[in-house]
């Protein structure tokens, strides 16, 4: 009987509008399959899937991003929403998108403006790989993929904000200071510092870089996400010229050998 009453519906339709007929059953049988939907929802059918997704979550378990920034600093923060007021973090803040010449403008810059004799990034991440090595001819040339994907040598940069946000980190860098990637991206770099007196020292360090172009850091205290500190050491800070001549950002780097981690 539904059937006889569908097939006359469908006729008195194609009368009145002269469609064809494809069209009018395939509008048809749509709407009786949204009617389908809504009813499967009023009673309860629809809501099983969702259900069953969320029983997937442990309970009593957190989302460990929740607390960055709150163990970090030892503040008590309940949620991203307060993590991200508590920090200021800046999102879509300049990442850098061409890592290949983000790492060339780096190399550039410092083997331009360095006068200890070093060279660049390249020249100085193959002089500690030969260093106490009998032969000292270079077996390989570091691209900048490898410095990339280098967790022997940490090298990371932020732009020339007032308060400057972090724009590049190769694995290394990762490695050693460990915040997440989505984080690190929104994070003004003052807080790479513990609170205090290691970030009005590293505020300081930042600020004469700026005027001298390159600082050399004998030792510097850092902070391990989420609750632990870092010492680097002989690190050099310097600061990044595009093609341009502009000043884009700071770049550093240091031996991952050379740092040593507090008890966590």
């Amino acid at each position: 009987m539904a059937g006889s009453n569908s097939a006359c519906q469908i006729l008195r339709l194609r009368r009145l509008t002269r469609m064809p007929p494809t069209l009018l059953i395939a509008l048809h049988v749509a709407s009786v399959l949204f009617l389908s939907g809504s009813l499967l929802q009023c009673s309860g059918f629809a809501t099983v899937p969702t259900q069953a997704f969320r029983q997937r979550s442990v309970p009593g378990r957190r989302n460990p991003h929740d607390d960055i920034i709150g163990s970090l600093l030892h503040e008590s923060i309940a949620s991203s929403d307060q993590v991200a007021s508590s920090i200021d973090l800046v999102p879509n803040e300049g990442r850098v998108t061409n890592i290949t010449d983000w790492i060339r403008l780096s190399d550039e810059s410092l083997r331009r403006l360095s006068t200890d004799g070093k060279g660049g990034l390249f020249d100085r991440i193959k002089e500690a790989l030969l260093l106490g090595q009998e032969d000292r001819e270079p077996a390989v040339v570091w691209t900048a993929q490898e410095v990339h994907d280098s967790t022997r040598f940490a090298v990371l940069s932020h732009g020339n904000q007032t308060d400057p946000i972090y724009s590049y980190v190769n694995a290394a860098g990762f490695q050693v200071f460990r915040w997440p990637e989505h984080v690190y991206y929104q994070l003004p770099s003052q807080y790479s510092a513990p609170d205090g007196t290691h970030r009005a020292s590293r505020a300081q360090v930042v600020d004469s870089t700026v005027a001298e172009d390159v600082k050399f850091l004998s030792e510097a205290v850092r902070v391990r996400y989420p609750n632990a500190t870092v010492t680097l050491r002989d690190a050099i800070l310097w600061n990044v010229y595009n093609d341009a001549g502009y000043r884009v950002g700071q770049t550093v780097l240091f031996d991952v050998n050379q740092v040593s981690y507090s008890d966590e």
